[in-house]
């Protein structure tokens, strides 16, 4: 009888240490995954930030290159007037000019 008690406790004993190593072996590597998981959404958020920062200084590159263009383009629309109104005087003198040689 003792001999079947001391073999129960045996394999209950193994068993339970089969049991206990896998389960530690289970804790760790979900420590480990949630080790790397906590990594993985840190670099995620610095990745996240540097993008963000990026993605600013191209909205402000690109506010700065329409507004240098919407200058540039009233600049050109004062000279072409300017000049309209120089190429405007000189026909009037012309046409002044032709009206006195046919009198």
């Amino acid at each position: 009888m003792e001999t079947i008690i001391t073999v129960s406790l045996f394999v209950a004993g193994t068993i339970m240490t089969i049991i206990g190593f896998f389960l530690r072996n289970a804790y760790n590597s979900i420590t480990i995954d949630v080790e790397e998981l906590k990594d993985d959404v840190k670099h995620q958020t610095e990745d996240q930030g540097k993008l963000k920062g990026k993605l600013e200084l191209l909205e402000q590159e690109h506010r700065l290159k329409y507004q240098l263009i919407q200058e540039t383009t009233q600049q050109e629309i004062k000279n072409m007037a300017h000049k309209i109104g120089e190429l405007s005087d000189t026909v009037g003198e012309l046409v002044k000019f032709q009206l006195k040689q046919t009198k």
